[in-house]
């Protein structure tokens, strides 16, 4: 385990699409007792229900606290962080040229469009950049799950 403390941040949206942040703790960012303790704290603060989609960078404790806490919670992975992953996966002189792409993919007007987007960037980059479009695509169930939702959330 990564022994440096982080801060760990909790932002939500209000009733009103602004972004709030109700709770910020330092603690290990892979240590599942340290998300728990942030969620303990939303929960201290009045915030007992449960929210219907989570989105983090992909610690894998951080999932696992959040499945602890709130049962039903769906996860979304973090669309700055997996492009920022993407990237480190690419040569410098290639990234400003693709970095466009997973934002296209994100901003595809339907489930099914972002589907194909992400079809066509793995059939564009896999031979050339192998590990580039795994990256991006090996998790495409939870990079799209905001899809779940309707569109003005």
């Amino acid at each position: 385990m990564d022994d440096k403390l982080y801060l760990l941040v909790v932002i939500g949206l209000d009733d009103f699409s602004r972004k709030e942040v109700p709770t910020v703790i330092e603690g290990y960012r892979e240590s599942e007792v340290s998300w728990l303790e942030v969620l303990s704290q939303l929960t201290s603060k009045g915030i007992n229900i449960a929210t219907e989609l989570a989105i983090g960078d992909g610690a894998f404790c951080f999932w696992t606290a959040v499945t602890k806490n709130w049962l039903m919670t769906r996860h979304q992975r973090c669309w700055i962080h997996k492009t920022a992953n993407v990237l480190n996966k690419l040569p410098t002189f290639v990234q400003p040229r693709i970095k466009k792409t997973p934002h296209d993919i994100w901003m595809a007007e339907t489930q099914q469009k972002a589907h194909k987007a992400l079809g066509q960037f793995k059939i564009r980059y896999d031979t050339r950049y192998h590990k580039a479009a795994e990256c991006l695509t090996k998790d495409k169930v939870k990079m799209l799950k905001f899809y779940d939702f309707p569109a003005e959330h």
